[in-house]
């Protein structure tokens, strides 16, 4: 379900992304006013930011990052909010908006992550890298070096494990 649903966002173009984040952060909004200031709703605008910088890219994550921001002050205002000082809503926001740049960022370093880890997967095939051991462990002439070899070979798999799947 979920592979369905990542293939069917791959295919939106960036306008589309930020268009579908756009509504949902606008819907969230609308919420937000309709639940008050007491309720902190916060929370709930990392999906449409979290959709846009993963599916449209950096560009479009920041963007609703400052949409999402701007609307949630938006709401907290016009639910009635009264603050002792016109600083304390600046703040407030500052801090939600820091929030979710923080949230967008460790996002897009894990997509990064993700996909180098699978061009390093598809670039190197761990048969591949054991060929030259296999073409060894054939010429090995005694039972002695074709034992060290293959101790080698698992060394090498096992630190290879260790890094793919810490």
């Amino acid at each position: 379900m979920l592979t369905y649903i990542n293939n069917y966002l791959e295919g939106f173009s960036r306008r589309s992304c930020l268009l579908l984040s756009l509504a949902g952060s606008l819907l969230l909004g609308l919420f937000d006013y309709l639940i008050g200031p007491d309720l902190s709703f916060s929370v709930f605008y990392l999906g449409p930011i979290m959709l846009a910088g993963w599916y449209g890219g950096r560009a479009v994550g920041f963007i609703l990052v400052v949409v999402s921001s701007l609307l949630w002050l938006s709401a907290d205002l016009a639910a009635g909010s009264f603050y002792t000082n016109w600083l304390i809503p600046v703040w407030n926001t500052f801090v939600r908006l820091s929030f979710f740049v923080i949230i967008l960022w460790l996002l897009l370093v894990t997509k990064m992550l993700n996909e180098d880890v699978s061009d390093w997967e598809s670039d190197y095939s761990i048969d591949d890298q054991f060929s030259d051991y296999e073409d060894n462990n054939y010429r090995a002439h005694t039972a002695r070096q074709r034992y060290d070899l293959l101790m080698e070979e698992r060394q090498l798999r096992e630190l290879l494990d260790d890094e793919l799947y810490f």
